[in-house]
């Protein structure tokens, strides 16, 4: 085949052909490489499937609340304690704190 384009002696002919071999080569690497991918990302997506049984069963998610109850309570009271005296007590700058704000850091901390 190559020897028949060469007889052509056309360099753009040439160029092109060589263009769509490349195109060709990367396209079957690429099509590998997400074949691969696919294969990996079951395997991963089953173990974490797995996971979160296991953590279901170990009732996770409600001993992590309880523990964390105690953490985002206590945050939230220093927090409102340095608004009330216009202070952020880790940061020692001038704050406020409404509500709306307090509420998301609560979710944030939980979440």
């Amino acid at each position: 085949m190559d020897q028949m384009i060469a007889r052509l002696c056309d360099p753009s002919l040439t160029a092109e052909v060589h263009h769509f071999r490349m195109m060709a080569q990367e396209l079957g690497r690429l099509k590998e490489a997400i074949a691969e991918s696919e294969d990996q990302w079951g395997e991963l997506a089953a173990m974490h499937c797995k996971t979160i049984q296991r953590l279901e069963m170990a009732d996770a998610l409600r001993r992590i609340q309880e523990q964390d109850e105690g953490v985002v309570d206590d945050a939230l009271r220093m927090m409102q304690e340095g608004a009330q005296r216009g202070r952020c007590p880790w940061k020692g700058g001038d704050v406020t704190f409404p509500f709306s704000e307090t509420l998301t850091l609560r979710l944030w901390l939980q979440g």
